[in-house]
């Protein structure tokens, strides 16, 4: 269900060549649960919450800007049923 989604978040930093991603991350949140993908040639991860995110993306330079806590925090403080 990584298609349908109220909020995507991404970025990407380049090794300073002509468009080459050494790293990207892009974060989306849903009514259910957050997906993330690493890099554009990987599958999207999904789970309900920020920890079973950040259990697959495991290095600690994965998310130097925080996107998927901010997209967790998103998910908290703004998502609720009555949007469905």
């Amino acid at each position: 269900m990584s298609d349908i989604y109220i909020l995507g978040l991404q970025y990407g930093s380049g090794a300073g060549t002509e468009n080459a991603v050494s790293s990207q991350l892009k974060v989306r949140v849903g009514y259910f649960g957050l997906c993330a993908q690493r890099n554009v040639e990987t599958q999207w991860f999904c789970a309900s919450g920020e920890q079973g995110i950040k259990s697959v993306i495991v290095e600690s330079d994965a998310d130097p800007l925080g996107i998927i806590e901010i997209a967790a925090n998103f998910k908290k403080d703004v998502i609720f049923s009555g949007l469905l």
